[in-house]
C-alpha cells in the first residue's frame, strides 16, 4: 500500500515533534503493509511556512534513519497545500512541492469551516497546466457533508479526492463514516490515505480500511484506492477514473441505522 498523505516529518508542522516519534510512525506503517509514504507537512503561510528545501532535506534525513534501523519504507517529498496558498506558478517557481516533489499532482486542503468562493477557478488553473489536484480528506468538510453538490462538480471537472482510512472505520463519527462510503459508492472518492500525525493520533494504518473496502466494494476497487492510483500519482502518470454516479441517500446505505446506534453506544 502507498500512503500519499502523512505528516511524518518531525518538527515541521503539527506532526511528530521528534525523530523518535517519526520512527515509531514508520514502524507502525511498515508493519501495517505500507511500503511508501509521501511526506506531506502542511503549507499555510503564517502558520506553517514550510519550504521545499527544508522538506526534501527532512525526507533525506528521516530516510537515512529508517535505513539504519532496518525499517523497510520509502519516503517521498510533498506538501499538503492550503487552498489559500495554492498556485500553479508556485510549483514552477519551486515555492511549492507536488506529490513526490514533481509538478504533476498537488495535494490541496480546503478550510475546515467553509468552502471558498471561486475555488473551481483555482482548480481549473491547475488542470489547464496538466497538474492533477487531489483534494485532501474530502469526507471531513462539514460544508460538503451538508451540500456535496460542489464536490460532484469538481469531480466532473477532473479533480481527484482522498478519503481518510480511519473515516471508513467510524473514528470521526457516523456522519463522516457514511458520507465517506457514499462518496466511494458514487465514484467521488479515489484515493485512501492515513493523514496520520503521530504514533497515537490517527495512526498510520491502512490495512483495516483496505479490508473493509475489499469486503464492500471488491478487491479491484480496494487496490485502486490503496496502490494503483497512489503509485500512478507519485510516478506522474495519467489516471483514468470511473464516471461519477449520482450520490445516494444516506439512509439508503446498508447498515446505516446499525452504525448510528453502534457509534452512540460507544460514546
Amino acid at each position: 500500500m502507498i500512503d500519499i498523505h502523512c505528516h511524518i516529518l518531525p518538527g515541521l508542522d503539527d506532526g511528530p515533534a521528534t525523530e523518535e516519534e517519526a520512527l515509531e510512525m514508520a514502524r507502525i506503517a511498515a508493519e501495517d503493509g505500507i511500503t511508501d509514504i509521501v511526506c506531506t507537512p502542511h503549507h499555510l503561510p503564517g502558520l506553517y511556512s514550510t519550504r521545499p528545501d527544508a522538506i526534501t532535506a527532512a525526507v533525506r534525513a528521516l530516510q537515512a534513519s529508517l535505513n539504519a534501523c532496518g525499517i523497510r519504507l520509502t519516503l517521498h517529498p510533498g506538501m499538503e497545500i492550503h487552498v489559500s496558498a495554492a498556485d500553479p506558478e508556485g510549483l514552477s517557481q519551486g515555492k511549492l512541492l507536488g506529490l513526490n516533489g514533481q509538478g504533476r499532482a498537488v495535494l490541496i486542503e480546503l478550510p475546515h469551516q467553509f468552502i471558498p468562493q471561486n475555488v473551481d477557478t483555482l482548480f481549473w488553473s491547475f488542470l489547464s497546466r496538466d497538474i492533477q489536484p487531489v483534494l485532501a480528506h474530502v469526507e471531513r468538510y462539514p460544508g460538503l457533508l451538508t451540500d456535496p453538490s460542489p464536490l460532484e462538480e469538481w469531480v466532473h471537472m477532473g479533480i481527484m479526492t482522498q478519503v481518510t482510512a480511519s473515516s471508513l472505520l467510524g473514528r470521526f463519527g457516523p456522519d463522516v463514516e457514511d458520507f465517506a462510503w457514499r462518496l466511494l459508492a458514487s465514484n467521488l472518492a479515489h484515493i485512501l490515505a492515513t493523514d496520520s500525525h503521530s504514533p497515537d493520533f490517527r495512526r498510520p494504518h491502512m490495512s483495516a480500511a483496505s479490508s473493509a473496502l475489499e469486503d464492500r466494494l471488491g478487491r479491484d476497487v480496494a487496490l485502486d484506492l490503496v496502490l494503483h492510483r497512489p503509485r500512478a500519482l507519485i510516478q506522474g502518470q495519467a489516471i483514468h477514473l470511473p464516471d461519477p454516479l449520482p450520490l445516494s441517500d444516506p439512509a439508503a446505505q446498508p447498515g446505516f441505522v446499525h452504525r448510528i446506534l453502534g457509534w452512540i453506544g460507544k460514546h
